[in-house]
């Protein structure tokens, strides 16, 4: 058989694929609904930060629309979004993206993209993304955004996000002030 050809696969097998899928989302949402969740570490002193200075906040997840409405319900971010999960300058958020709601997840370009049409963002050049995955860096780069950070205090440490190169590796979102201060964005 060659390398393109299609394979037959059993019809129990896309059985077996949608059960243990719906057994993953259901232990995802109920981890999130039964347990407790906070910001990460200099992460509200962040959002005062841009607040203050009338920069706009859109955050994007690998997650599915449910978990993250439940994750932000939690956090008390999705008070004030609409349906489309878009704020006004006033909300914690201006806007949330999951990756359910564009073509492809990161590390392609498509959420940040959503994010800036939804905030009326016409130069990625104006956008700082931030993340702690490899694939978050990879979609900063992609869109075109000015810089690309990693925050080392999630998922992956400072020596697993390195080699993929960030416009500068951080240990907390507090640090995003100071980048802030010093590019005089």
């Amino acid at each position: 058989m060659g390398r393109n050809s299609r394979q037959s696969y059993p019809p129990e097998w896309q059985t077996r694929v949608d059960q243990s899928y719906e057994t993953f989302t259901q232990v995802l949402e109920n981890h999130y609904l039964t347990h407790d969740i906070t910001p990460t570490e200099g992460c509200l002193e962040l959002f005062g930060f841009l607040h203050k200075n009338n920069i706009q906040i859109a955050l994007t997840t690998g997650f599915y629309r449910k978990v993250c409405d439940i994750i932000l319900k939690k956090l008390g971010w999705l008070e004030g979004l609409n349906e489309q999960r878009i704020g006004t300058p006033s909300t914690i958020i201006q806007a949330s993206i999951t990756s359910d709601e564009v073509e492809k997840g990161r590390p392609a370009p498509f959420m940040i993209q959503k994010a800036m049409r939804l905030l009326g963002v016409d130069d990625a050049q104006a956008v700082i993304n931030v993340g702690d995955t490899p694939s978050d860096i990879q979609s900063g780069f992609a869109a075109g955004c000015r810089m690309s950070l990693a925050v080392t205090n999630g998922t992956h440490s400072a020596d697993q996000l390195a080699p993929h190169h960030p416009t500068r590796l951080i240990g907390s979102l507090r640090e995003v002030i100071s980048i802030i201060e010093e590019e005089n964005i």
